[in-house]
């Protein structure tokens, strides 16, 4: 009765009848909680796709529909994609404003292919490996490229560079693009770097130099380079240019006093200093001429470097005369100077050459690759471009040759063969020309009007072969032949005229004349032999009748013939490959092998139903390829019906085999009817079952038969397993129940975890794991659920023993930073008394340094030391922290929590960071977590103490604020 009242007052919108839900459903309110509620469950679970399509339709909650995107099915998805593109627009909403979920925007953006729907937004997603997963997932093309312009970092543009390369030209043109200019960017920084370093450098050995001859232009010459690097070096190297430049100034002040109180006595050994500081340039000009040639002669310079090695040997120029001012040069030296700035000079002129030359050497080069397609003329003008490109650039010897000049000496090697290979070509013509002219006289003499005429166009065609040079060679006595061979015409044009004209006549009745095609072409082709026995004609207009005419009716020929002839020689084409595509299928398949009874993993069941389909197959394309030219096919048959008969045999033979093995199948199935092992039978059934599948090709009919004996014994078998069946099914049931009453014991004893002790909680997360693995057999279903509940108590166990592990830590830490600060205080007090502790301080502050906690050995020795060199004074093993240390640890425990420092101590923690990375990079690879390396700089500063004139107060504060970081 209770079952019929659930029925009777069960909610419309849960009956069985679609169309009752559906009139449930248009009177939800989504704005409902109640209705929303059930919008959601209908949305999410129920069976009919029309259903949840509705539901979706009448749900306005944004967070609802992302909450149902994240469950369903990618069917499903596509309305609930749908529904949010409408809120969104009902709202005047982009889509980024309304849906805050960036996995579930990434996710909508690949599968669209609605550009516009979201490329302006693009723009709003800061993550560089989302922008890298549009860029190479999305299906939509300018959904990609827009991705791919939006994606800075270096690091996300090398991976989408990879990716699309050989997949989206665009794409990878982009990433290669913004690529070249993050690297172009990067090696101008570099070089500036480079440039400020060496400025620095040069401007610090001045403020050191003792030679003083021109002091006060190099120092000027120096701070007017500066004046342009000033704007993109930064405050540390600005502040150190300043610092070295008073230096330099103060020293130019000495420099001036000295000069004018020195006794002119001291000349010599001013002269002296001065030729040594100038030696000392020489030989860096040598050295520096020496290291540039050494890298040119190894590797080529780039287009952007040529302003830079200008810039070096004028520089390297003037350093030589400023230093030759001062001393005499040996023969040796100045040779090798000469020499080496020569070759510089030399390289870079060549280079200038090459920049400009560089575009008519690939174009040129590409030119003449396509040797082919060229004249002799063209091969030359090609040549001599390239030849005179590669003069112009005049590459030095000894120096690394750029590709393109390799590239264009090889291009003029090639064509030096081709160029001979279209001599001989032209000599040949010229032959046979000749030949051609000597046959056209033995015509012409014989009065061949028709075969001279074929000569002549012979001769015309293998002259347009010819350059012009050659051809004007033969000009002038083809004119003479062509004269005579007119006047012959001319002549044999009277006699047959009248004749011509009767031809005229009957083929313009011809052409009016409505018969069967195939007749109209055989009188057509007649009357055309007649006119051809006559020897042609001088009259072009009784040519050009007969000829129109002749044209008009066959047109309806043409038509017709075309037609057959194509359709016969597509036919023929299609059973030429059929055949070829047959032959090669059968030549390739070992028949022995795979009609073998024994287990062939080279040949399966699978490729005999294959034969067996292309077999009927290429039957009835070959009979679908019709009509064919008789004549052409009669051999072609005769081979298919050869290689098909073959083919056959072998199937019969395995169709007859497997039929055979089928029986077997049914035999073995009825003795297992009455057999007493129900779920023996069971297992046997279903491997004579699959046995049955994989036996393979049959004969239709023969195979139906069996295949009705084979089932009806295995329904016999199956009903009498069904009534076992029933019997085991309630114990079964009372297994669940059992089951699920030790889970629930389980998680009652979970309810309150925060009152165990540790050993409660590992010893009933022990209990609760042998628990999960000694569950009885049960329903695959019901296990998982029962498993799902004991990970849940597990997981519960074990967030707790991590969050005491966690609180352990910490009030370690705490206890170390306890006992660090009364270390810090004892030293202040020893260094603002400047006398020993006495014995009750020391005592006492042995007592505040016990431990509250219990700290790991290692801290706790390592702050015993600290004390115990504080207390006896040994101030050498001490870390005695000044101002710049102290940043540096803060900023090391700042990097490592995750915290940001400081807008003062930004440039430091660059600096810092830029020297660790060269360190990880040469440290092969170590990984050292966030969590060490945060303990091991606090370590550093709990261990170490500072003088009275540093304020520790903001740095323990930063400390404290990056130690918080290990709270749970």
């Amino acid at each position: 009765m209770a079952t019929f009242l659930s029925k009777l007052f069960k909610p419309k919108w849960q009956s069985k009848h679609l169309e009752t839900r559906k009139q449930a459903l248009e009177l939800l309110d989504g704005l409902k909680a109640e209705d929303l509620n059930i919008l959601t469950q209908l949305a999410e679970n129920d069976p009919s796709p029309e259903i949840q399509a509705l539901a979706i339709q009448k749900i306005t909650d944004t967070e609802v529909l992302i909450a149902l995107h994240k469950k369903a099915k990618d069917d499903l998805k596509a309305h609930l994609e749908k529904r949010l593109y409408a809120l969104a627009s009902a709202q005047s909403l982009s889509i980024f404003d309304l849906i805050l979920d960036l996995d579930l925007l990434t996710d909508m953006i690949i599968k669209s292919n609605q550009a516009d729907s979201y490329i302006r937004g693009l723009a709003r997603i800061n993550n560089p490996q989302v922008l890298l997963k549009i860029a190479t997932q999305s299906r939509n093309a300018q959904i990609r490229q827009a991705a791919a312009e939006l994606i800075d970092s270096e690091k996300e543009l090398n991976e989408l560079f990879g990716i699309a390369k050989n997949k989206d030209k665009t794409v990878y043109q982009i990433s290669k693009s913004k690529l070249s200019e993050i690297r172009a960017s990067t090696q101008k920084e570099a070089e500036n770097q480079e440039r400020i370093c060496k400025l620095l450098k040069d401007l610090e050995n001045l403020s050191r130099t003792e030679a003083l001859q021109h002091f006060d232009a190099r120092l000027a010459h120096l701070t007017k380079q500066w004046e342009e690097l000033s704007t993109i070096a930064n405050d540390q190297q600005n502040k150190q240019f300043t610092e070295l430049t008073s230096q330099c100034e103060n020293k130019l002040k000495t420099i001036i006093a000295s000069e004018s109180a020195k006794p002119e006595t001291k000349t010599s050994e001013a002269e002296q200093t001065e030729a040594q500081a100038a030696q000392g340039e020489l030989d860096a000009t040598l050295s520096t001429i020496k290291d540039t040639l050494t890298r040119f002669q190894h590797q080529a310079l780039k287009t952007l470097e040529i302003s830079a090695l200008d810039a070096l040997i004028k520089t390297q120029e003037n350093r030589w005369l400023e230093a030759t001012r001062e001393i005499d040069l040996n023969k040796l030296q100045h040779k090798t100077y000469s020499d080496g700035i020569a070759q510089l000079r030399h390289y870079l002129k060549a280079m200038h050459s090459l920049a400009d030359q560089s575009e008519v050497l690939t174009t040129t080069s590409a030119a003449l690759s396509q040797t082919n397609n060229l004249t002799p003329h063209e091969l030359e003008q090609y040549r001599k471009t390239l030849k005179t490109a590669l003069k112009n650039i005049d590459w030095p010897q000894n120096f690394f040759v750029p590709e393109v000049i390799v590239e264009a000496q090889s291009a003029i090697a090639i064509s030096n063969e081709k160029k001979q290979e279209l001599v001989e070509k032209q000599k040949l013509i010229e032959a046979r020309i000749s030949d051609l002219i000597e046959k056209m006289d033995i015509s012409l003499e014989d009065k061949q009007i028709k075969t001279a005429s074929q000569d002549l166009k012979d001769i015309q065609a293998n002259l347009s072969k010819l350059e012009s040079k050659q051809a004007a060679h033969f000009q002038q006595g083809l004119a003479l032949r062509i004269n005579q061979l007119n006047e012959l015409r001319d002549w044999q044009g009277y006699a047959n005229t009248p004749k011509q004209e009767e031809l005229c006549d009957a083929m313009e009745r011809l052409a009016e004349t409505h018969i069967d095609p195939a007749e109209k072409a055989e009188k057509i082709k007649a009357m055309q032999q007649e006119w051809k026995s006559l020897g042609g004609t001088g009259n072009q207009e009784l040519w050009s009748r007969f000829k129109t005419a002749a044209d008009k009716a066959f047109e309806p020929c043409a038509l017709f013939f075309a037609e057959q002839k194509q359709l016969k020689q597509n036919n023929l084409h299609k059973r030429e490959m059929l055949l070829s595509q047959i032959k090669a299928y059968t030549a390739e398949i070992d028949w022995v092998q795979a009609s073998s009874k024994n287990v062939n993993p080279s040949w399966t069941n699978s490729d005999w139903k294959a034969a067996d389909k292309i077999n009927r197959q290429a039957r009835q394309e070959w009979k679908d390829a019709f009509p064919v030219d008789f004549k052409a096919n009669k051999a072609l048959q005769a081979e298919f019906n050869k290689v098909m008969d073959e083919f056959d045999q072998h199937l019969e033979n395995e169709k007859a085999y497997n039929l055979s093995l089928k029986q077997a199948v049914v035999d073995k199935a009825n003795e297992l009817i009455n057999a007493d092992d129900i779920d023996a039978s069971i297992q046997t059934v279903k491997a004579l079952q699959d046995q049955w599948q994989k036996i393979g090709i049959t004969h239709h009919k023969a195979d139906r038969k069996l295949w009705a004996e084979y089932r009806s014994a295995c329904d016999a078998i199956f009903t009498k397993r069904q009534e076992l069946r029933e019997a085991k099914r309630s114990e079964l049931d009372e297994t669940i129940h059992a089951a699920n009453a030790t889970c629930s014991a389980l998680e009652e004893a979970s309810s309150e975890l925060s009152r165990k002790s540790l050993e409660e909680l590992k010893a009933q997360l022990i209990e609760n794991k042998k628990a999960a693995q000694t569950l009885p057999t049960l329903p695959a279903k019901v296990h998982e659920k029962i498993i799902q509940r004991f990970d849940a108590i597990s997981s519960k166990i074990n967030l707790e023993l991590a969050t005491r592990e966690s609180q352990k830590k910490q009030a370690v830490w705490l206890e170390i930073a306890r006992k660090s600060s009364v270390l810090k205080q004892v030293f202040r007090e020893l260094r603002k008394q400047q006398q020993p502790l006495s014995e009750e301080r020391a005592n006492e502050i042995t007592q505040q340094l016990a431990s509250v906690t219990q700290l790991p050995n290692n801290l706790e020795n390592k702050l015993n030391l600290v004390w115990q060199d504080i207390k006896t004074g040994n101030t050498e093993s001490l870390s005695i922290l000044n101002e710049n240390q102290a940043r540096e640890i803060c900023i090391a425990c700042e990097i490592a929590a995750g915290l940001e420092s400081p807008e003062s101590d930004k440039a430091l923690r660059m600096h810092l960071q830029v020297s660790r990375l060269s360190e990880g990079l040469s440290s092969a690879g170590e990984n050292v977590s966030r969590e060490t390396q945060l303990e091991n700089a606090m370590t550093k500063w709990y261990l170490s103490v500072a003088d009275l004139d540093l304020d520790l107060s903001a740095f323990e504060c930063r400390v404290d604020a990056a130690r918080n970081k290990l709270q749970p």
